[in-house]
């Protein structure tokens, strides 16, 4: 009887070893984040990630996609500028930028809102991917809900003319950059294409 009780004192000493192992793994799992992962923030990309010819387009009307486009033309990066781009006019490039610039007076004079202008570029990031174009994003001014086009992006270039955007990239899991101003965004801008 003695060599029954010491294998089931085994066995629960075992059982309740795995117990701990396992409870604690839990907590040190929910303490370390279950959460989504962070972007990974770099001063610039290391290596180029995308190619010419380029379209340029906004997201939210405002005037960042016209100072990126300037930007792109100082830089000597082959592009085009469509303030309101539609799938049909991405043949012939390879690569996307959109430049996410939330203005409600600009889309009231563009005659429109920003749900047509998110599904509008939801359906050109999404031919694009298909595509195999490279798409980079630049937020300048975050609009209510960009969650859904966080997965499309190679890499995101944000320009923070206003602070407190950070609650738009707590859902963002890519590369990214920061800069204060539009001047600054020249070197990561640059490294993206050389």
């Amino acid at each position: 009887m003695s060599a029954k009780v010491t294998y089931w004192k085994k066995w629960m000493v075992v059982f309740f070893l795995l117990c701990f192992y396992v409870l604690a793994g839990l907590f040190f799992w929910s303490e370390k984040g279950i959460s989504a992962p962070e972007a990974t923030e770099i001063p610039h990309l290391p290596v180029p990630i995308a190619r010419e010819p380029v379209l340029v387009t906004g997201l939210g009307q405002g005037p960042g996609g016209v100072i990126i486009n300037r930007l792109t033309s100082v830089l000597n990066i082959d592009h085009t500028f469509r303030y309101k781009a539609e799938y049909r006019d991405l043949t012939g490039y390879k690569t996307l930028i959109v430049v996410i610039d939330y203005n409600v007076h600009s889309m009231k004079a563009a005659y429109t809102d920003w749900q047509e202008e998110r599904q509008r570029v939801l359906n050109l990031v999404a031919v694009a991917r298909g595509q195999g174009m490279r798409i980079i994003g630049v937020l300048c001014q975050p609009g209510p809900d960009l969650t859904a086009i966080w997965p499309y992006l190679d890499y995101l270039l944000v320009i923070e003319i206003t602070p407190g955007q950070d609650w738009q990239l707590e859902t963002y899991q890519g590369l990214l950059s920061r800069v204060s101003s539009f001047e600054q965004a020249k070197i990561p801008l640059n490294a993206v294409f050389r």
